[in-house]
């Protein structure tokens, strides 16, 4: 099928798109910090939903269920399920550009909505506060005290 028609959808399993991608792409790319955190979301939030799936048969809504389960649960936080969601992105978006389906189901998802908080500053109390420990703990060593000090 394959030989006759070169733009046919290649089936592959989402854990060896990530596999493939990971080794070929992001590896040579990427730090070593982001590659870590991808790698992590993947085991705690791709894997279990996503990982057994073939990638033609991930779909606008198997995403929408996933995205409305992480949600429901209330245990992360919008911007994490972005970062979750922007992952997912990527991947199939390696994995159009291989062949191994037709179009990115991401296409149609937005980002959920995150409120910035506000920054919170030290009181001059509190600035004190870790002055006068940090004097104390670094007695013996001032340059620490000193670079908070500045």
């Amino acid at each position: 099928k394959q030989k006759y028609f070169p733009q046919a959808i290649t089936k592959i399993k989402f854990e060896e798109l990530f596999k493939y991608w990971l080794q070929n792409y992001a590896e040579p790319r990427k730090a070593p910090s982001s590659l870590k955190r991808d790698k992590q979301i993947y085991k705690d939030y791709l894997a279990p939903n996503l990982a057994h799936m073939f990638c033609n048969e991930i779909t606008y809504h198997s995403i929408d269920r996933i995205i409305g389960t992480m949600i429901k649960t209330g245990q992360i936080k919008h911007k994490t399920i972005n970062n979750i969601m922007q992952l997912l992105k990527t991947l199939l978006n390696y994995g159009v550009k291989k062949r191994y389906l037709p179009s990115n189901p991401m296409a149609s998802i937005e980002k959920l909505p995150v409120t910035e908080q506000a920054l919170r500053y030290w009181s001059k109390e509190e600035a004190s506060a870790f002055l006068n420990y940090t004097s104390h703990k670094y007695k013996n060593n001032r340059t620490p005290f000193v670079l908070y000090l500045l």
